[in-house]
């Protein structure tokens, strides 16, 4: 008797290690899809003249959910709408509904961390990638976000 319950006790040991692991894989995995996403927007803003940056600037997470499909012959605006709308998707797309995350592209203090019901847009400070999102811990759910500013 003595041997199964220390045999049960290891097992439940391994169980809960193994459930722990996987729980900081799925949090690497969601934070590794949005870094992605991240990066390929601030890299189709970069690509472009400084001059068409305005057409990023969102007023919240609202903003191009939907846009156009520019493959060529896009004006900037355009252009910024589809590099958006694209974005977004890839985020929607990425994993769990309930883990969602949310995104705006806007000026704010980048000390000024977004929430999943505010994206932290104000007129002051640089043009930022700013994202909310939340993921399961334990029984809850907690909230995560990052701003990643924009430089020429």
């Amino acid at each position: 008797m003595v041997a199964l319950s220390i045999w049960l006790a290891a097992l439940l040991a391994l169980a809960s290690m193994q459930a722990r692991s996987l729980h900081h894989a799925r949090e690497a995995e969601l934070r590794a899809r949005i870094d992605l996403a991240v990066s390929n927007l601030a890299s189709a803003i970069q690509a472009r003249p400084e001059a068409h940056w305005i057409h990023y600037l969102e007023s919240g997470y609202d903003d191009h959910l939907s846009g156009p499909d520019c493959a060529a012959g896009c004006d900037p605006a355009q252009q910024a709408a589809a590099d958006l709308s694209r974005f977004k998707q890839t985020l929607r797309a990425s994993g769990n509904p309930a883990e969602r995350a949310r995104a705006a592209v806007c000026r704010g203090d980048v000390k000024n961390k977004p929430t999943l019901h505010a994206p932290g847009c104000g007129g002051n400070g640089p043009l930022a990638i700013r994202v909310a999102w939340r993921s399961r811990q334990g029984q809850g759910w907690q909230e995560h976000a990052d701003v990643w500013p924009l430089r020429p």
